[in-house]
């Protein structure tokens, strides 16, 4: 996963451990624990660095384009789907953590903390950061139908549900 073209392939094996291609054979990759791999996401900014979240383990980061892995879950409490990265300011990192929620990171996924404010405690299946105004974040909880808008980079939430037509989400 780097732009250079030169960097490993992550992706989980079937014993939910993570592995990477780097030369056309698989290995595993060293640090990456926890189960199956729910999201993948790259520092816009630095190639190098990418995010990898797990079912049971947390969050995990590579600054080496994949090649290896530390747990970076400090605050988190267990496994973790989606995850985004603030264009604008990448040490910015936000994770959703099943019915406990949003949590952000602004040191670079180090240490976390709790972003729920307004927001339902919904299984969060989709993460948005508006890459004109990353203050502005969009959540779209369980199967409900409902997108959350976080204002002043997720201190405040609302729901768009009043604006938007009746859906079901496919992620």
């Amino acid at each position: 996963i780097d732009s250079s073209g030169g960097g490993a392939v992550t992706a989980e094996g079937e014993a939910g451990a993570g592995a990477q291609v780097t030369d056309g054979r698989w290995r595993p990759a060293p640090g990456l624990e926890g189960g199956t791999i729910t999201a993948l996401a790259v520092d816009p900014q630095h190639p190098d660095t990418v995010f990898a979240t797990t079912v049971q383990a947390g969050v995990f980061k590579s600054a080496d384009g994949g090649t290896n892995w530390t747990a970076a879950a400090s605050g988190l409490p267990g496994g973790v789907g989606p995850l985004a990265i603030d264009p604008q300011h990448p040490t910015i990192v936000y994770a959703a953590r099943g019915i406990d929620g949003l949590f952000k990171s602004v040191d670079g996924a180090a240490n976390w903390t709790s972003m729920n404010s307004g927001m339902s405690t919904w299984s969060i299946r989709a993460l948005a950061i508006d890459p004109q105004n990353s203050s502005s974040i969009y959540a779209l909880p369980g199967w409900t139908g409902s997108v959350f808008k976080g204002t002043e980079s997720g201190s405040n939430w609302t729901s768009l549900s009043s604006t938007l037509p009746n859906f079901y989400p496919v992620v």
